[in-house]
């Protein structure tokens, strides 16, 4: 019970590390081709839907962290959520955009195909400082690409408070319409990308992005009130749970089998093993607490901000691509999340919250 009302299941953390890493994985997939077996070469190349379950998860954790909060929506409360929330996301986002200048320029000075047309638009990087890159204003992802979500996931902070007051007034004692609520945003994803004529819920990041985060965010928020409404214990046991996770698991690989577009079944599924996750279970919980892993959900911000900038380079400076060089990637992105958390994400999240907040984490 009470990791209902604190909002924090290690068990969580760590499904967030093993989320950021799958998303590493994906954008450096190519060498693991006839390396390793087929089925976990088709699971890291869906390592795109991690950021489904980032949204999902956020929304979740907002819920329960911030809801007594934003009842009210008098100005202070919410002031103070927007800015607590910037304090999370932006100091770490804008030091990896000033890292980027390098890029355009290394190209500029050395690589004979120049700096690279469609991937270094200086508008798009004004954008991108002010964090709304992907709000349908450019057609295409540019600069530090994974930070398309960071920027429609600050979309969905600013409706956020909104959001939550419909929950509260509304749903909140509810279960049925919590469920109904969730499922409603679910559905909300399938028809928008069945409608927009898309395979999967990947595709148009540019155009349907802010919608998918809203969408999946609202069901994060809804889950959260599901969850504190329903509390502890109303789910079979842990052993129980185990099995239903795994049994969650099996169903998504038949799914992906069977060629459903995933944007039917992914949010539904994200939200289903947060749940359980929050609930605890017997096998996974454990796996996902472990200090190891747990550290990697602590430090995953700053994993999936700064891998792509990884990844640039060490195609840059590499003749070809294989596993010498994936081994390099993944040992040098492990390296920099651990400096970034250490001496950028977390000094800096500490020195704003005491400064602007009068607070200390």
């Amino acid at each position: 019970m009470r990791a209902l009302e604190t909002g924090y299941v290690p068990a969580l953390t760590g499904l967030r590390g093993v989320a950021a890493w799958w998303v590493v994985l994906f954008h450096f997939y190519e060498p693991l081709r006839g390396v390793v077996p087929a089925w976990i070469y088709e699971f890291v190349r869906q390592g795109y839907l991690a950021v489904d379950l980032f949204f999902i998860l956020s929304g979740y954790v907002i819920y329960l962290t911030s809801s007594g909060s934003l009842e009210s929506m008098k100005w202070g409360p919410v002031s103070r959520f927007w800015i607590n929330r910037l304090i999370r996301i932006y100091p770490l986002h804008l030091v990896l955009m000033v890292f980027y200048l390098f890029n355009p320029l290394a190209l500029w000075l050395f690589s004979e195909s120049g700096v690279g047309a469609g991937r270094y638009d200086w508008g798009y990087y004004f954008a991108s400082i002010f964090l709304v890159q992907n709000w349908g204003i450019f057609g295409g992802l540019q600069w530090n690409i994974p930070a398309w979500s960071i920027s429609t996931e600050f979309a969905a902070y600013l409706v956020c408070p909104v959001l939550m007051v419909v929950i509260l007034s509304r749903l909140k004692k509810s279960q049925v319409g919590l469920f109904i609520a969730i499922l409603g945003g679910g559905l909300g994803v399938a028809i928008l990308f069945g409608l927009a004529g898309k395979a999967s819920i990947g595709e148009a990041i540019p155009t349907l992005g802010v919608a998918r985060c809203v969408l999946e965010f609202w069901m994060g928020l809804c889950l959260g009130g599901f969850c504190r409404a329903r509390g502890a214990g109303a789910t079979p046991g842990k052993r129980g749970r185990s099995v239903l996770i795994f049994l969650l698991i099996v169903f998504d690989i038949w799914l992906v089998e069977s060629g459903v577009p995933n944007y039917w079944y992914v949010p539904a599924t994200f939200a289903a093993l947060i749940y359980l996750l929050a609930q605890g279970d017997l096998v996974f919980s454990r796996f996902l607490s472990s200090p190891t892993v747990h550290y990697l959900g602590v430090i995953s911000y700053s994993t999936y901000l700064v891998h792509y900038f990884v990844k640039d380079w060490v195609k840059f400076l590499s003749e070809s691509i294989g596993l010498y060089q994936l081994a390099f990637y993944l040992v040098v992105c492990g390296a920099a999340s651990v400096v970034l958390y250490r001496w950028v994400e977390s000094p800096s999240r500490e020195y704003l919250k005491r400064h602007w907040l009068g607070v200390s984490s």
